[in-house]
């Protein structure tokens, strides 16, 4: 039995699932941060409990060549980036290696390998022990073809190389001195796409030596660690965080403090549109109101360009969340646009956006392609956010449907799709989970208010931030019904826009089989936690021919990827998108496909 303090020699073998090396001491396994595979190094025991161990390198005694200085100086301390002690190509192959992993062992799938794309675009592909060959060149885009399998033994240490499968994207790298600090020891150069790529950051404000600072949690803890510059940002956040912070100090603006719920400034959230460049701030208040907040203002408009918004969210709850539910503007628009696979987005403070622009627009050109629709088809978007999925799908679909929770996306969601003079599309407010299962019933030909007019919460009030208003045109009378047993939230427009949006007239029917009252394409972006049981339940029962699902958590996706092939379906492509370099993160998107369509 391993023992806190006790020192032992040992190899790294592979990765964790939070980016931390693997080793094995006495068949136990100890989770070792900021070491690399094939590294032999002395490592001491700091915490043992039944089932695994965690340590921390004492001596580097084989170097692996991927191994690079960190661009980051505090890069052990902040809980945000993991990877900065490697070369890129090993962040993705421990990326990719996480992907097929979760697949295999919780997904009940037999995969080799898993593409992925790389912060420049580049498509790479882990070579795996049972394939030896190099890469081909060719771009595997054939989402019929089912993935390569072969004897594996799921290990996410098993010697593998990674290789680049084309040269699509901007592959140029530049020298690792040049990418924000980062000089090599032995590793590959750092693409420059693989920093400053994060259009949103939350700094969270505390209070050191009587005077305030803005960085980022040390991990595990709410210790806020002072950052002066953060890679993985665009300087000009940086830039605001200082304009703010500075402000706070020379006003004496109190800071809040978690453990009494005394004081004002508690975050400093920036958004920055990547191709507009305009600039929201917006501060989270423990109050109503800010000191001299037109001074804050002007220094804002003095020395921030691209400003396009000031907002103050106020938020008086002892709670972790960053903003608020009430939200007051400043100075400028309450909003800022972006553009995004060739639609302009309008975003306020709590729009979900993916938070790295040029893999977003990748992943979901990626998601339209496994879609494989024709133009006649009628795709339902659950989880649809502002829209950015569901728009993209409606340019190659024949109606598109968009569900989402949050009112305050839904209403953005309605004016994207107006801006855009797009009208196939229809979006409502409502849970996932309910809207399933009604549309399920819709599909089925059961009366969507009959059996399972439960669904909806019995009193609005037990349903606050479950918002479950229409938000589209006029709906067919199974959709009419799908929102009335689940409605709860304000009102939104009656309507998609002045010209009246879709035929309202028009029911959802498959474009293959017109007596079969169904959706042909669901895509699922759902968040970390993955789909809850009755949303998997109400897919199969809706039989589409495909599903395609985006997620930001491999092992939650491996999950609902069995209880999918459980019900009927097949995985037929998966690869993965790294959105956050840098970072344990990693976005994957897998094609199902029904095993027997209903003809």
């Amino acid at each position: 039995m391993l023992k806190v303090g006790q020192i032992e020699r040992t190899e790294i073998t592979g990765y964790s699932s939070e980016g931390m090396g693997v080793c094995r001491v006495d068949g136990c396994a100890v989770f070792v941060p900021n070491a690399i595979r094939g590294e032999l190094c002395t490592v001491k025991i700091t915490h043992v409990s039944r089932s695994s161990a965690h340590g921390k390198i004492e001596e580097i005694l084989k170097r692996s060549p991927h191994r690079i200085s960190r661009s980051c100086p505090v890069a052990k301390l902040c809980g945000g980036c993991q990877y900065h002690h490697m070369d890129y190509q090993e962040e993705l192959y421990a990326k990719a290696r996480k992907v097929t992993d979760a697949l295999n062992r919780l997904g009940g799938q037999s995969l080799q390998t898993v593409t992925i794309t790389g912060g420049d675009g580049t498509r790479w592909e882990t070579q795996g022990t049972g394939n030896r060959e190099q890469g081909t060149g060719t771009e595997e885009t054939d989402s019929s073809t089912a993935l390569r399998s072969a004897q594996n033994d799921g290990s996410v240490g098993s010697d593998s190389l990674i290789s680049p499968v084309n040269a699509g994207g901007n592959a140029a790298a530049v020298p690792a001195a040049e990418a924000s600090g980062d000089v090599p020891l032995r590793g590959e150069p750092v693409p420059a796409a693989v920093y400053a790529y994060r259009n949103k950051a939350q700094y969270p404000v505390s209070e050191r030596n009587g005077k305030p600072v803005a960085g980022f949690y040390k991990n595990r803890t709410h210790e806020v660690i002072p950052v002066a510059r953060c890679a993985i940002l665009p300087e000009i956040f940086d830039q605001v965080r200082d304009v703010v912070i500075r402000w706070a100090e020379e006003d004496r603006v109190s800071v809040y403090d978690e453990r009494t719920g005394r004081g004002l400034l508690r975050h400093i959230y920036v958004r920055r549109g990547a191709v507009s460049g305009q600039v929201m701030v917006c501060l989270a208040v423990n109050g109503e109101r800010l000191p001299r907040e037109k001074r804050l203002v002007h220094a804002l408009q003095r020395e921030i360009p691209g400003l396009s918004s000031v907002v103050l969210s106020v938020n008086t709850k002892n709670t972790n969340v960053v903003l608020g539910d009430s939200f007051r503007t400043l100075w400028g628009r309450d909003w800022i646009e972006d553009e995004l696979c060739g639609f302009t987005f309008r975003l306020s403070p709590r729009s979900f956006y993916q938070v790295n622009h040029d893999q977003a627009q990748r992943l979901y050109e990626k998601a339209v392609e496994l879609a494989e629709l024709h133009g006649t088809e009628t795709v339902l978007d659950l989880y649809c956010g502002t829209g950015t999925i569901t728009l993209a799908l409606s340019r190659k679909a024949g109606r598109a449907v968009g569900v989402e929770v949050v009112p305050e996306a839904i209403e953005d969601a309605k004016e994207n799709a107006a801006r855009n003079g797009v009208e196939n599309v229809e979006f409502f407010c409502a849970d996932a989970g309910e809207a399933a299962k009604r549309f399920a019933a819709q599909s089925a030909g059961e009366n969507a208010v009959g059996a399972d007019a439960h669904i909806g919460p019995a009193d609005p009030e037990d349903a606050a931030g479950k918002g479950q208003q229409a938000a589209g045109a006029e709906l067919p009378n199974a959709q009419r019904d799908l929102i009335d047993g689940c409605r709860s939230c304000a009102p939104v427009s009656d309507t998609l826009n002045g010209n009246g949006g879709t035929d309202p007239s028009t029911p959802l029917r498959s474009a293959q089989d017109d007596s079969y009252a169904g959706v042909d394409v669901i895509v699922v972006d759902p968040p970390r936690k993955g789909l809850a049981p009755e949303v998997i339940d109400a897919m199969a029962r809706m039989a589409p021919r495909r599903i395609v699902y985006v997620s930001c958590d491999p092992a939650t996706l491996a999950r609902d990827v069995k209880l999918l092939t459980d019900r009927g379906y097949a995985l037929t492509h998966a690869e993965a998108c790294d959105l956050f370099p840098r970072t344990f993160h990693v976005e994957t998107v897998v094609q199902l496909v029904r095993k027997n369509p209903i003809e």
